[in-house]
């Protein structure tokens, strides 16, 4: 088994969390697949290659499909988790 360390000493988005792990070899539509297990609705993945200042890879926009005017809180995302049909098991990411 692999695995990852990330020192994000003064931290990362989530966007750039999905990119980054895209890069390192994880299938975009696996994260797809795996991200609508969350059961949630109203977003979708833009994944495209990008290049600034000489440097290039991978950027991933989280789009916003349907408003929602609501705040979430670490209680109501534990519960999405728990309730989710996610895998516990580590060390898959696609083929």
């Amino acid at each position: 088994m692999s695995i990852l360390y990330y020192d994000c000493f003064s931290g990362i988005s989530g966007d750039m969390n999905l990119a980054a792990m895209i890069d390192l070899g994880v299938d975009a539509e696996f994260l797809r697949n795996e991200l609508k297990k969350l059961g949630l609705e109203g977003w979708s993945l833009d994944v495209t290659r990008d290049q600034r200042h000489g440097i290039s890879g991978t950027k991933v926009t989280v789009r916003q499909t349907r408003h929602e005017n609501h705040q979430r809180h670490l209680s109501d995302i534990e519960k999405i988790v728990k309730e989710s049909s996610l895998n516990d098991r580590s060390g898959s990411f696609g083929p």
